[in-house]
């Protein structure tokens, strides 16, 4: 459906829904009624998606049913003429129908089942056909159906539906048929053959179903039951059976029977329920009353039994219980005579006029007049007493559905009684609350007294005692293990309140605004669920339009409407503030924030709370001074976990904000001014206080410790004075520690002097803090004490006073064994202020470097470089920001020791950082450290481009890092150009990267150097075809289409540059964008290394998706240029030859590159007709063989070995003289020692000579002449029987043999074996160990081309 195509403006924002103004589906409909339901012509034959099609749309109105009936008319009447047609052709031949072989018939009764369900079956029985005529077929149409077939429920159901109104025709029954019979029963297993009889049966029979079919069945029986023309004893005898159902055996030997019968009959139970509330409801007050007492201890024994069984979740025990409540009350209802009270309070003309000061007629109210009927009363029943006890318990009941049935029926009987006995409810319903106050009882009793009130039942006199109740369920909220509950309770509790504004008088009302009013603000602004928030607001805008006397009510309606209250943040830090502007609200709204939600259960929320108190300070900064405050650090001490992590945030807030107000008197800050000294010692003294107490350990000690982070923060922010000398610090004395020795070990070894004085100063102890969270091993408490000892350091550590302090961290983070400390420490420094850094500056990134790089493996760890790396980029970052704001103002800039060398060593450990690939158990550990570098070094790049004058100073190129094993400092100027070229190649290498979260951080930081004009980044490798690429690609050939050298390569030369648009970017994570648009820059020379690193790794990566989106890229560049630029895919082999030499030894580059060599060789997979695309050098062809052989040669790596087998293989279609030598690497790893290599060498072998000509001609390469062995095919096949029938995992002695085997028929010459040296002569000789021997592998060879000059 179209939503364009439909009128309506959307009346709220952020509403989902879709109001409209017309059905825009109309036309739709009535075509296709007319085209599938129509008696003229048969239906056609896509009938049932057209149906589909409409009870889809019809789906759509739930929302707003009452827009379909303009259309029901038309809709309807089609649909019930076809059926009415259909039904009497069956009736008339019942042996032809088949309902498998009438589908247009079954799909005419779902398509009137949806209109029932989106509208409503009350609006839609109002069209049913209701002729006299039409009974027969009917019922007979519905008693030729089976009852156990629930794909067809939808006929039943409107069958019966359609029976309940024609039974309700003006005529008497006896005059319609002469089968009508007055000895019809109800005995089971009997009836009666008239109609009558008929038409209870099958209502009874229905009775017992579990779906809609019961409803309607209890309708139908509601209907008939209570004609006039209907003989009393049908009702009697129903009523009789009914009682036979729902009654409990007094012989307790069949209580285990009864049981066991309820459990069976629990829908029929149902179903008679729902028969009975529909009978009290429409039936003769006259007729019923002799006929109560057979059913009315049955209902009361059924609500009984069910509330004992009470702790089930069945849905259908919840339902019975609702409705033998409903049953109750409907029985109490006829008890009564049908009457409105007199006593109850009128309030006469509620005009909104009124509310509002205009004039209005005067309320006749009569609370107190004596009733003239007052005799009438006398008649009242002692079942009364009964159904009001199970109306009371209903509202203490688990359920919400029963609890707002026994409210209904509260104030449908109360409005029926005597004042003196209302009077009683009334008291029972609050004294409820003050028996068991659960959440249960107080939602229940919220919903009685709201009907209560609506009906003016609930006389002002009581208002005294009921809106104290009120407004205690407004805060109700219990905590239940982890969670709360009472949501239901405070909702409930709006709805009494919104009652009261449409029941009462202003004059009424007037005592109790104030407390209402800030009641229901404090609600809708600071709950913590949605609903409740929304409900209080719309309580509040019905109390404000009606009482018209609720202060500032237009004001505050127009702020916290309906919507405005959906976002809590909002409310609570710009709503709150804003209606806090008022002073009837102020103080309630602190209040509430300091003693409900800064202990509240959930940690955001006390989070949010101790904020919104930081944005409330500047309105009552004294009520904050004198209460708020000294209360707070009163709770911090608190042995509730919530209590204290609130109060501490909260001390924190407060302090903050009345820190940036100015003095009331003089100059200065209030804080300094105006706060007494014991308070603001206070507040300091909370740090030492939760130390000593030991509140950072144990349950809830994490809490804490985030908690006085940001208080610490606070005070640092806030400059509080802290009289005490700056601590002295301990420094760790170094253990010297060899890389043998274990962590562990070397930890014991390290004396660490730390001695903490009693009598230490503010600013130690919260040192010491700091230096506690900062070595904690979460990281959530890590962040929040490097955020806090940020402000710290810069407020509380001018000139030399840090240096001991510097000089502690950099000593942890180069020894210290503990993963968690060293993370800590880097972050510290990076978190370090400007005047310290300048002071520590080659130290500290000197330490960072080391930490970034360490290559122990004892203290090798991912989140310690991933926070070495992100303190680098803070520390660049600070020096940024000073140096800018320096120009912006005109001053000397002094970067202090920020020369060209530290510059060179910050790229290079950026540099390192984007090449770890380390993993271990937890997976690409390695890619953590990646994503901080990236960000890390666009910035750089763009400070250095910045500020190239500052920090640079001379023109030549830099000391570019090419590998790990060179990350030691370079004395070299730095050249911005090199840096910028070095960050385009390492960007554009991750742009290809095998995973989304890297290719999106390195395309943004890409897309962001080239959009960047203040300041504009020069010196960018092929900027024009960058821009031409990323901004402006070229469209996607279709699918289907062989790619084009335009339609793929979209880098072009332009003539002029397009402009970059601002509003384009690509979607890097998504590969099948991201690879079309990097791949053509292969074509570049000095970019080309980078980008075939990257792409390498992803194309031969394990997931599908990459690894395809990636080749087709691949292999649409070379199909373009391998005709058309020869030159260019010459060095495409060259690079690619000298990527897989530089990562010898690198299985993470070098199992892509067999998978992306095979995949070139063999022209792809599952692709008609592959293009192969070899190298033309036959020099080239020769150097990947000899490093594939090189790499397997003597490994003991199975997965390397199996993985040469597939490029080896398709070594063989080469057109060049390497297909021999790759035939023999084939053939020596028929003989390897791993079996499984042997068996997946030969079948992969046995398929390659099978299903390639070009691959099997290799046996005619190596033809000399007549061969012994036969003619070419001959050899061929019996080479094929040998790899096929030998047993390569068995016997090495006889694989090996065989093997020979297939030298011979390949007329190659048997391989000479080596003989083993002796193991003494080994020893005896001198010399060094040669490099191959080594255990460390070599280091990748890659820099120089992945990072060009």
């Amino acid at each position: 459906m179209d939503p364009t195509a439909e009128g309506g403006p959307d009346t709220g924002a952020g509403d989902d829904v879709v109001h409209r103004s017309f059905v825009a589906e109309a036309e739709e409909i009535s075509q296709t009624f007319a085209s599938v339901f129509s008696c003229d012509h048969p239906a056609p034959s896509d009938a049932t998606p057209k149906c589909s099609r409409i009870w889809a749309i019809l789906e759509t109105y739930q929302e707003q049913p009452y827009l379909l009936d303009p259309h029901l008319d038309k809709f309807i009447q089609p649909l019930m003429q076809y059926i009415r047609v259909k039904i009497a052709q069956i009736v008339a031949s019942p042996s032809s129908y088949n309902a498998q072989d009438t589908p247009i018939l079954t799909l005419a009764f779902k398509t009137v089942y949806s209109f029932t369900k989106v509208r409503g079956a009350k609006t839609i029985l109002k069209l049913f056909p209701h002729e006299v005529k039409d009974l027969h077929p009917t019922l007979t149409f519905l008693q030729m159906q089976n009852i156990k077939d629930y794909d067809t429920w939808e006929i039943r159901y409107v069958l019966l539906l359609w029976l309940s109104v024609i039974v309700i025709i003006p005529f008497h029954f006896s005059t319609l048929y002469a089968t009508f019979s007055q000895s019809d029963d109800l005995t089971e297993g009997g009836g009666a053959p008239g109609l009558i009889g008929q038409l209870l049966a099958q209502a009874r029979a229905y009775l017992r179903d579990s779906g809609k079919t019961r409803e309607a069945a209890a309708e139908l029986l509601s209907r008939l039951l209570t004609r006039p023309d209907m003989s009393s004893s049908h009702l009697a005898l129903f009523f009789t059976w009914a009682r036979t159902t729902l009654a409990v055996p007094d012989d307790p030997v069949l209580v285990a029977d009864q049981k066991a019968r309820d459990f069976e009959n629990s829908f029929l139970i149902t179903g008679i329920l729902l028969a009975l509330a529909s009978i009290f409801k429409r039936g003769k007050r006259a007729e019923l009353m002799d006929k109560i007492p057979m059913i009315f201890e049955s209902v009361i024994a059924v609500h009984n039994r069910n509330i004992n069984t009470s702790g089930n979740n069945s849905n259908s025990i919840i339902t019975t219980r609702k409705l033998a409540v409903k049953v109750v009350q409907r029985i109490g209802l006829t008890y009564m005579r049908p009457r409105v009270a007199s006593w109850r309070y009128k309030r006469g003309n509620r005009s909104l006029l009124a509310g509002q000061g205009a004039p209005a007629s005067a309320p006749s109210e009569s609370a107190n007049e004596s009733d003239p009927n007052e005799e009438a009363y006398d008649d009242i029943p002692d079942q009364m007493e009964d159904i009001i006890e199970v109306m009371l318990t209903g509202l203490a009941d688990k359920d919400t559905v029963v609890r707002w049935t026994a409210a209904k029926g509260i104030g449908r009987i109360a409005n029926r009684l005597p004042q003196e006995q209302a009077e009683d409810v009334m008291e029972a319903v609050q004294q409820l609350v003050l028996d068991a106050p659960t959440d249960s009882i107080w939602h229940g009793c919220c919903l009685a007294l709201a009907e209560l009130a609506r009906r003016g039942l609930l006389l002002p006199a009581r208002l005294e005692s009921v809106v104290p109740l009120v407004r205690q369920a407004l805060m109700y909220d219990e905590i239940v293990g982890s969670h709360s509950i009472g949501s239901h309770v405070r909702d409930a509790a709006c709805y009494v309140c919104w009652a009261f504004a449409r029941a009462y008088t202003p004059e009424v009302m007037r005592p109790y605004v104030h407390a209402l009013a800030t009641s229901l603000v404090v609600e809708a602004l600071l709950d913590r669920e949605v609903n409740c928030r929304r409900a209080a607001s719309a309580a509040f805008q019905e109390n404000a339009g009606r009482q018209g006397n609720f202060p500032h009510g237009i004001d505050i309606i127009t702020t916290a409407d309906y919507f405005a209250v959906g976002n809590r943040a909002d409310s609570y830090m710009t709503l709150s503030v804003k209606i806090a502007q008022f002073e009837e609200y102020r103080i309630p709204l602190i209040s509430h924030l300091v003693h409900h939600k800064i202990v509240h259960w959930e940690r955001s929320l006390r989070a949010l709370a101790s904020e919104a108190l930081r944005q409330l300070t500047p309105l009552a900064p004294a009520h904050m001074t004198n209460t708020v405050l000294p209360h707070v650090i009163k709770e911090a001490g608190s042995v509730d976990v919530n209590t204290r992590h609130g109060a501490i945030l909260a001390a924190g807030e407060v302090i903050l904000a009345l820190a940036g107000l100015p003095a009331s008197t003089g100059q200065g800050t209030y804080l300094d001014k105006d706060v007494p000294e014991d308070v603001r010692n206070g507040a300091k003294d909370i740090v030492g206080m939760a130390e000593t107490a030991n509140m950072q350990k144990g349950r809830g000690g994490e809490l804490v410790r985030a908690a006085l982070c940001r208080l610490i923060e606070c005070l640092a922010r806030a400059k509080v004075t802290l009289n005490d000398p700056p601590p002295a610090v301990a420094t760790p004395e170094p253990a010297e520690r060899s890389p043998k020795v274990p962590a562990q070990k070397t930890a014991l070894k390290a004396k660490v002097v730390v001695v903490k004085d009693k009598n230490r100063g503010h600013l130690a102890i919260m040192q010491d803090t700091l230096d506690d969270n900062l070595k904690h091993p979460t990281v959530a408490i890590q962040e929040s004490a490097v955020v806090a000892f940020r402000a710290f350091s810069a407020q509380f550590y001018p000139g030399t006073s840090s240096d001991a302090l510097v000089k502690k961290y950099i000593q942890v983070v180069r020894s210290d064994p503990l993963p968690p400390s060293r993370r800590g420490c880097c972050l510290a420094l990076g978190a370090l202020p400007l005047h310290i850094l300048q002071r520590h500056l080659s130290d500290i990134v000197r330490a960072l470097i080391e930490t970034s790089q360490d290559e122990n493996p004892e203290m090798k760890d991912a989140q310690a470089r991933v926070c070495a790396i992100r303190a680098l980029h803070e520390i660049c970052s600070t020096f940024q920001i000073y140096m800018t704001e320096a120009r912006q103002s005109s001053s000397p800039v002094h970067p202090g020791e920020f020369t060209p060398d530290i510059v060179s060593q910050v790229f290079q450990a950026y540099s390192a950082g984007l090449r770890d690939y380390t993993t271990d158990n937890r997976g690409d550990v390695g890619s953590w450290v990646r994503s901080a570098s990236i960000p890390a070094l666009h910035q750089l790049c763009v400070w250095v481009c910045d500020f190239p004058v500052m920090l640079t100073s001379s023109q030549s190129a830099p000391s570019v890092p090419q590998s790990s094993s060179s990350s030691s400092s370079s004395s070299s100027p730095m050249d911005v150009e090199g840096l910028v070229r070095g960050t385009v190649c390492l960007l554009l290498q991750h742009s290809c990267e095998r995973m989304d979260r890297i290719r999106a951080l390195a395309g943004g930081a890409l897309e962001s150097m080239l959009r960047s004009t203040n300041p504009a980044i020069p010196h960018v490798p092929h900027r024009e075809e960058l821009e031409q690429a990323i901004f402006h690609p070229a469209p996607l050939a279709e699918p289907e289409a062989v790619p084009s050298a335009m339609s793929v390569s979209v880098v072009v030369h332009a003539a002029h540059a397009l402009p970059i648009p601002q509003n384009r970017t690509l979607n890097w994570a998504a590969s099948s964008e991201t690879f079309p648009v990097v791949v053509p820059f292969l074509r570049f020379a000095d970019l080309r290394p980078s980008v075939l690193l990257g792409l390498v790794t992803s194309v031969g990566d394990m997931t599908k998706s990459l690894a395809a989106d990636s080749w087709a890229a691949l292999a649409a560049y070379l199909n373009s240029i391998r005709d058309t630029d020869r030159h260019v895919y010459n060095e495409f082999w060259a690079s690619f030859i000298e990527l897989m030499d530089s990562y010898s030894k690198d299985d993470r580059v070098l199992l892509p590159v067999f998978k992306t060599l095979t995949l070139l060789f063999i022209g792809g997979s599952g692709q008609p007709g592959p293009v192969r695309m070899f190298p033309e050098n036959n020099d080239h062809m020769a150097r990947i063989h000899a490093i594939i052989a090189a790499e397997i040669k003597n490994i003991k790596d199975l997965v390397k070995l199996i993985s040469a087998v597939p490029v080896l293989c398709s070594m063989l279609a080469s057109p060049t003289p390497t297909r021999v030598l790759a035939l023999r690497s084939l053939l020596t790893m028929l003989g390897n020692k791993y079996p499984k290599a042997r068996r997946v060498c030969a079948d992969s072998l046995y398929a390659t000579l099978m299903s390639d000509e070009l691959a099997s001609s290799v046996i005619s390469a190596n033809k000399a002449g007549d061969s012994p062995e036969g003619p070419e095919s001959a050899r061929l096949e019996r080479i094929l029987e040998i790899l096929s029938t030998c047993h390569w995992d068995g016997d090495l002695a006889q694989t090996k043999e065989d093997r020979l085997r297939v030298y011979d028929l390949c007329l190659l010459p048997r391989p000479v074996p080596v003989a083993r040296k002796e193991p003494q002569q080994e020893a005896a000789t001198p010399g060094p160990v040669p490099a191959a021997s080594s255990t460390t592998p070599p280091e990748p060879k890659e820099a120089a081309k992945t990072i060009p000059p």
